[in-house]
């Protein structure tokens, strides 16, 4: 798409309505900008999604851990609604899904 729009960028008429709004008459280094900016983000992007699989492997490994100490606590709390209600406020973890994120 870049190309094309270089290729049709040098005709004066597209020149003039971009310079009318402020913009450059050359849009060439305009559209490699933009071009890079794109592959950066989809770079970013990239890194993104590699920390989420790899964050949601981890829980999946801490999972069995969390259900060991959601019961002891349980049994340890169990007569002190205050400190159980707190327990069970601090240890609301959603259940991971093993999915692959989304690209």
């Amino acid at each position: 798409m870049n190309e094309a729009f270089h290729s049709n960028s040098g005709i004066t008429d597209y020149e003039a309505a971009f310079m009318s709004r402020g913009l450059p008459a050359d849009l060439h280094d305009a559209c490699d900008d933009f071009g890079a900016s794109m592959s950066s983000l989809a770079s970013v992007l990239a890194g993104r999604a590699e920390a989420t699989a790899e964050f949601t492997d981890w829980i999946l490994q801490c999972m069995p851990a969390c259900r060991i100490l959601d019961r002891i606590c349980r049994v340890e709390y169990e007569n002190n609604p205050g400190e159980l209600a707190a327990w069970l406020q601090a240890a609301h973890i959603k259940k991971a899904k093993a999915k692959p994120p989304a690209p």
